[in-house]
């Protein structure tokens, strides 16, 4: 039998990998070989994320907004940030309530993540979530900090 997890999930959590996974079983790395985020749960029952592609490129351009299209692009599919509210109503499923996103369509949605805790390690993995053309799983791996 599980049991809930929800109060050993509060702190920072570092991004020490992610691994993707096609309907096919073909592994991806949708963020590189390297990625790299921050997770965050507090006690209050807020959370946020972001993880990126440690290899992107810089904007010609210093000042922000005045990036090219492909610039742009590169930058909006190198990264990916939310924020919202966080519960367990499942032992073992973290449910994420996005209330601002870099993607706007995830706004309002909630996410389940199952999660498994290996000493200061956790594991989150996804269901099947439309990406590009495909069904990606997502299985990430947080070290605490």
């Amino acid at each position: 039998m599980k049991t809930f997890i929800g109060k050993h999930l509060i702190g920072a959590w570092r991004l020490i990998s992610c691994t993707d996974e096609d309907q096919q079983g073909n592994t991806l790395q949708f963020f590189g070989d390297s990625p790299t985020g921050m997770l965050i749960y507090d006690d209050k029952g807020n959370m946020s994320v972001q993880m990126m592609k440690p290899e992107r490129n810089l904007f010609a351009s210093v000042a922000a907004g005045t990036g090219t299209p492909e610039e742009t692009y590169e930058a909006f599919h190198g990264y990916n940030a939310y924020y919202g509210r966080y519960a367990e109503e499942t032992p073992g499923e973290i449910l994420h309530e996005v209330e601002g996103s870099l993607f706007p369509n995830y706004i309002g949605i909630r996410f389940v993540r199952y999660a498994e805790l290996r000493g200061d390690e956790l594991i989150l993995v996804t269901p099947p979530m439309p990406v590009k053309d495909r069904q990606l799983v997502f299985r990430l791996v947080w070290k605490r900090i």
